[in-house]
């Protein structure tokens, strides 16, 4: 258990034969943020870091090294939903309270509720 939340970035994302500018299109960021995460230069928020264990389909222990098994009990099965739909709610876990509650209010306006 000696890895940390970089190597297991770089090791998710590579396993998964991504690129770091094709995981930032799926999860909202800038190539050179991904390569500053897996070099260790910069921390990230614990919403990003959800993000990527459910983009990765991980447990948050698991993305962050305190466990080896990367089994999330609680991840979605990623059959119910198409690409488009996991790259919107990735970027939806990034927003802040007031940015969700925006983004609800204007799904409630198209849905017209």
């Amino acid at each position: 258990m000696s890895e940390k939340f970089s190597d297991r970035l770089k090791k998710l994302r590579a396993s998964d034969g991504l690129s770091q500018k094709a995981l930032g299109e799926k999860v909202g960021l800038k190539p050179s943020a991904i390569n500053d995460m897996e070099q260790g230069r910069v921390k990230t928020t614990l919403d990003r870091a959800s993000c990527f264990a459910d983009y990765f389909n991980v447990s948050l222990d698991y993305l962050v090294g305190r466990t080896d098994s990367p089994t999330n009990p609680k991840a979605c099965n990623p059959v119910d939903f198409n690409e488009e739909e996991l790259k919107i709610a990735a970027r939806y876990r990034m927003l802040d309270g007031n940015g969700k509650v925006k983004i609800q209010e204007r799904l409630d306006a198209l849905l017209g509720k």
